[in-house]
C-alpha cells in the first residue's frame, strides 16, 4: 500500500493576506453579478407583463376597428359611390374621377 503524505500549504502573512483579499474580492464580484442578473430578470418580467397588457389593448382596439370597417363597408352601395364621383365601368369596377372634385394630390412646387 502506498502512503501519501499531505503537505500543508505554508503561506507567509503577506501571501495569506493577498489570498484572503482575493477570495473576498471574488465573492463580492460574484454577489454583484448575481444581483445584477436578478435585477435584469425582474425588469424583464415586468416589461413582459406590460407588453402583454399593451398587446391586449391594441388587440381590442383592432377588433373595434374591424367591426367599424365591416359596418361601414355594408353601407357602401353603388348609389353612394356614384354620389361620391365614382363611375361604373364595363367590368362592374367603379373608379373616381378625382379631377372633377379636386381630390387629387397636387404636384410639388405648384
Amino acid at each position: 500500500m502506498i502512503h501519501v503524505k499531505a503537505l500543508p500549504l505554508q503561506f507567509h502573512n503577506k501571501e495569506r493576506q493577498i489570498l484572503l483579499f482575493s477570495m473576498i474580492g471574488l465573492i463580492v464580484v460574484c454577489a454583484l453579478v448575481y444581483v445584477y442578473f436578478l435585477n435584469v430578470t425582474i425588469l424583464n418580467v415586468i416589461a413582459r407583463k406590460h407588453t402583454e397588457q399593451r398587446i391586449s389593448q391594441v388587440s381590442v382596439h383592432i377588433n373595434k376597428l374591424e367591426l367599424s370597417y365591416m359596418n361601414l363597408s355594408k353601407a357602401v352601395t353603388p348609389l353612394l359611390a356614384e354620389s361620391l364621383g365614382f363611375q361604373n365601368t364595363k367590368g362592374g369596377v367603379m373608379f373616381a374621377n378625382l379631377a372633377d372634385h379636386n381630390r387629387g394630390f397636387a404636384k410639388l412646387g405648384e
